[in-house]
């Protein structure tokens, strides 16, 4: 999943002061299974819509493809090569480049 992250990335330092205690209270708390599915209120949306992920993050790419579909025209589907689940972090000057074209149209 983040194999894409160089070590400067990977924020190894800050991550090792994590601990088991406190990340399974924070996946227990707001993880995705905790969060109500809304699949099925994207075809309401009406204003434009971006979705990125990054493409090795195979997963992300599938559920980020579905997503667009649910959504419909107002949604723009950005895949950033050479990323994984950070794409920001990983590819941050295609990243901006991606968001700066959506903000302005």
């Amino acid at each position: 999943m983040f194999a894409g992250l160089t070590p400067e990335t990977n924020q190894r330092e800050m991550r090792i002061c994590n601990t088991a205690t406190a990340l399974a209270s924070s996946l227990r708390l707001c993880g995705a299974g905790k969060q109500q599915p809304t699949w099925s209120r994207l075809k309401e949306l009406t204003m434009p819509v971006l979705i990125i992920a990054g493409q090795m993050d195979t997963k992300f790419v599938e559920l980020a493809k579905r997503m667009a579909d649910l959504v419909g025209s107002q949604a723009q589907l950005k895949i950033i090569a050479n990323s994984g689940h950070t794409p920001h972090l990983e590819q941050p000057g295609q990243f901006l480049e991606i968001l700066q074209s959506f903000l302005k149209h």
